[in-house]
């Protein structure tokens, strides 16, 4: 469930939404659906929750953790350092081509799709990818999505995002525990790190399988010329200059969270005693 969760939040991140703006570099982040999929990623964080509490032993401190990695949530602000990152990756040449293909008839049918399955519920998912293993799609198809997924590069999106929120957590339950008991930073880093390798492979071949049965679903409605064209710019300069920018959105929620964390106000107020942490 975790990773349909990060899957949902990456595609918000990629998926169009057109919204009015005079500056070039806030155009290109609501019609490309970062700003949108910014917006949303405490709601997102949010449902993902609310699933996982339904078989956590510790629903109180997970409900926790999560509300002081999004205190430093600030969608202006965000906003902000994401327009700073963008016109550190882009020139203003590379931003007026990617509005220009935002502006196509393709992007604009793509950007509908992506943004509508967006908001899917978990039922209607289930059943579609229920159907999807009892009636494979044409091998033209499969291969379509295949070649959009390759190129879409949405795995390592996901990874980066896991490991963002994997840090997050891991670095606000230590805040949570009594002095004596933490860990030191340079103990915590090699935690994260050993935690990421050892989930290594086996994560990713996951979230590709998944990220393949999403794409089937998204596009369901977009014929194979779309499709193409879609994969085709992806992979030309311009869309690697694109997809370079999903990348930093990592980043970016990175300082979201690492704004919370060091709110220690918020680590006293905790309601749970500190004895139960350890459990």
């Amino acid at each position: 469930m975790f990773i349909r969760r990060l899957i949902m939040i990456a595609l918000l991140l990629i998926g169009g939404h057109s919204h009015a703006a005079d500056d070039p570099v806030l155009q290109l982040l609501h019609k490309s659906g970062i700003a949108h999929g910014i917006s949303r990623f405490p709601q997102q964080l949010e449902e993902q929750l609310y699933h996982s509490q339904l078989f956590s032993q510790q629903p109180e401190l997970e409900a926790h953790i999560l509300n002081v990695m999004l205190t430093g949530y600030d969608y202006e602000r965000a906003l902000d350092i994401m327009q700073r990152r963008t016109r550190d990756i882009l020139d203003p040449g590379t931003v007026a081509r990617l509005l220009e293909w935002y502006d196509t008839p393709t992007a604009q049918r793509i950007a509908k799709a992506e943004m509508a399955s967006a908001e899917t519920g978990q039922a209607k998912l289930e059943a579609f990818f229920l159907a999807l293993q009892t009636n494979p799609p044409a091998e033209q198809r499969r291969q379509l999505i295949e070649d959009y997924a390759a190129a879409s590069r949405q795995t390592e999106l996901l990874l980066a995002l896991m490991k963002v929120i994997t840090k997050g957590m891991i670095h606000t339950f230590n805040g949570l525990l009594p002095t004596d008991q933490r860990l030191s930073d340079q103990e915590l880093n090699t935690t994260i790190d050993e935690l990421m390798a050892q989930m290594g492979s086996e994560i990713e071949q996951l979230m590709s399988e998944q990220m393949l049965m999403f794409s089937h679903y998204i596009y369901r409605d977009i014929s194979d010329e779309d499709l193409q064209q879609y994969t085709v710019f992806l992979r030309s300069r311009d869309g690697q200059h694109y997809l370079q920018l999903t990348y930093a959105i990592a980043d970016v929620f990175s300082d979201i969270i690492n704004q919370g964390i060091h709110r220690s106000d918020l680590m006293s107020a905790l309601s749970i005693p500190l004895a139960d942490l350890s459990r």
